[in-house]
């Protein structure tokens, strides 16, 4: 009884001094260490929320219950029980979103391209320091692409960066968002063209593969039908199942035979769910050549495309207006002198597209994981050649809205995922910074110079 009371107390120290431990490591990283879910409702009162069309609401209190935003607007009761935040002078805007990312995989570049291959099964929750440095920039959610092979590189995921078990930080929200497929801007001519070629292809073995199920479909009723038809006449006639026909006997029955089924190729099954357009497709292409076949592809097999990167987007505006195909630009340049279509990302492609009529989104961590922290800076560099852009829809409402997640995050209203940043400032101001970041209503970074001046000031949260 003794030795297990002491192995008890043992283990019992060994648990609180790994809590405490979990508990440093989590402060350290500015990271909260209760942000597996949202354990009690959250109420941030006073907030400047600044909206998707460029105006501010004032002392707006945003209520998250159950990891989804209950209730906003002025005046609005704070249930008991809640964790009240003032944040009385703070901005406060949607979580970020960035429309094309690496952020938190290890694909390497000797990934083969297949249609199969998930961006949501190479993302790696733990890869602590990427995914911190992403939301204490603000961003709460990124589209996850399935590396960077040339071809069909497979399928797309919508994450969201929500705390989870042990440290993990990502919760899916899509997990087959669409069909990702790379041009390989970046090869020589030749590979260029046996890549389309190789992407063609697929595409054209995929619709044979179909018309070789629904052969197989005709030729099986075709067979049951004449199974049928011969023991219904057996029947009639009084013949045994496997008997002669009286009539002759020396003739022997025709063969029938069974129809060999094809074999399942699930490559081919997402490439159909694509020309069905039950699954969009973006296809990453800089060079304008590469643009114009990708467009071509989309209208020999109907997809449903968006063009992705687009370094030269802009001097093929037009066509891409014409197609209804859309464009997520990779990152924003303001020029250089730099010379090469994936150094070519100018800001005046946003507004050249934009007078097209095309519709265009941004991304940031098109090529490397860590540019999703530029989000915002990249949405400014757009606002700044086309200033009717908005950079914060265009971090938000817009990238969501083009990638048909609207109606979960990318605002702020009821109904919508709890995902929220706290601004210093206007975040179009230069030196505001972020202050607070929420992810379904659970606190996920918190600056700690903001926490410093809280505690100085004595306004704190209840």
């Amino acid at each position: 009884m003794q030795r297990s009371s002491v192995s008890s107390v043992a283990n019992w120290r060994g648990v609180i001094s790994l809590v405490a431990t979990l508990f440093a490591v989590a402060c350290v990283l500015g990271l909260s260490p209760t942000a597996a879910a949202q354990s009690r409702p959250v109420a941030l009162t006073g907030a400047n929320v600044r909206t998707t069309d460029g105006g501010v609401l004032e002392n707006v209190t945003i209520l998250i219950v159950e990891g989804k935003i209950a209730r906003i607007g002025p005046g609005i009761e704070v249930p008991r029980f809640s964790q009240e935040i003032d944040v009385a002078g703070k901005f406060v805007t949607p979580g970020l979103i960035d429309g094309a990312s690496l952020l938190g995989m290890n694909p390497g570049g000797g990934w083969s391209a297949s249609a199969t291959r998930r961006a949501v099964d190479a993302f790696d929750p733990f890869a602590t320091s990427e995914l911190r440095e992403a939301a204490r920039n603000g961003v709460t959610a990124v589209r996850l692409i399935p590396g960077q092979s040339a071809g069909i590189r497979g399928i797309s995921a919508l994450v969201r960066l929500e705390g989870g078990d042990g440290g993990a930080r990502g919760s899916v929200l899509v997990d087959e968002l669409d069909l990702s497929i790379n041009l390989n801007s970046d090869g020589r001519p030749t590979q260029r063209l046996d890549v389309f070629d190789g992407v063609r292809r697929a595409f054209r073995d995929a619709l044979a593969y179909r018309e070789s199920q629904e052969a197989y479909e005709v030729q099986l009723e075709e067979y049951l039908e004449k199974i049928a038809e011969r023991k219904k006449k057996a029947e009639a006639d009084g013949e045994k199942k496997d008997g002669e026909d009286e009539s002759n006997g020396d003739k022997k029955k025709e063969e029938i035979n069974k129809p060999r089924e094809p074999g399942t190729n699930r490559d081919f099954e997402i490439l159909l769910r694509a020309m069905d357009k039950e699954l969009p497709v973006r296809i990453e292409a800089h060079r304008s050549a590469d643009i114009l076949n990708a467009l071509e592809l989309a209208d020999e097999f109907g997809l449903d495309l968006t063009i992705e990167g687009g370094a030269e987007a802009h001097l093929v505006a037009e066509q891409i207006a014409s197609a209804n195909a859309a464009v997520i630009l990779a990152p924003l340049t303001s020029g250089g002198g730099d010379t090469g279509a994936r150094a070519r990302y100018g800001a005046e492609a946003f507004r050249i597209l934009q007078d097209a009529g095309a519709s265009v989104a941004l991304s940031a961590g098109l090529d490397d994981g860590s540019g999703s922290r530029f989000v915002l800076d990249n949405a400014r560099i757009a606002q700044s050649v086309d200033p009717t852009a908005d950079a914060v829809r265009l971090a938000t409402a817009g990238i969501a809205e083009l990638l048909g997640v609207y109606d979960e995050v990318g605002s702020l209203r009821s109904g919508r995922y709890g995902d929220v940043v706290v601004w210093s400032a206007d975040p179009m101001e230069p030196g505001a910074t972020v202050e607070r970041v929420y992810v379904g209503g659970s606190l996920i970074f918190m600056d700690p110079s903001a926490r410093q001046r809280e505690a100085r000031s004595g306004r704190r949260g209840r």
